[in-house]
């Protein structure tokens, strides 16, 4: 094995992986790993520049705050997930504690929304 690490200058560094001379193996490994992490980085993220449409149906996949009074909660449509926040001034009909069971259980939900200055929220939910 350290017969292999040990290299000189444009012979292979291991079976099939060769690199001109004065050329090491450092920044393509750097450059791969800062890509992964890139690719990594808050992919179960709602995205906040994508348009949310005015009905958004599928599983909730999240609510804030975890426990107590629900602020918000984030259904994932089609592969994307919107946040959607907790009007003050609507009666939804339900204790909103309701939104977390169907979380819970993976049910999904029908949401009506409204954009606001400060972001979307529910105007209505209803079970699907």
């Amino acid at each position: 094995m350290r017969r292999l690490l040990a290299r000189a200058p444009g012979r292979a560094f291991a079976p099939g992986h060769t690199f001109a001379p004065g050329h090491t193996f450092a920044p393509a490994f750097a450059l791969a790993c800062a890509c992964l992490l890139l690719a990594a980085c808050g992919g179960d993220e709602p995205d906040a520049s994508t348009e949310v449409p005015a009905t958004v149906t599928g599983n909730v996949v999240q609510v804030e705050p975890a426990e107590g009074e629900v602020e918000s909660f984030v259904v994932e449509q089609d592969g994307t997930r919107y946040e959607l926040r907790i009007a003050d001034d609507v009666d939804y009909g339900f204790d909103l504690h309701h939104v977390r069971e169907h979380m819970d259980a993976g049910d999904p939900v029908r949401v009506s929304t409204e954009e606001r200055s400060d972001g979307a929220y529910a105007l209505s939910i209803e079970d699907v």
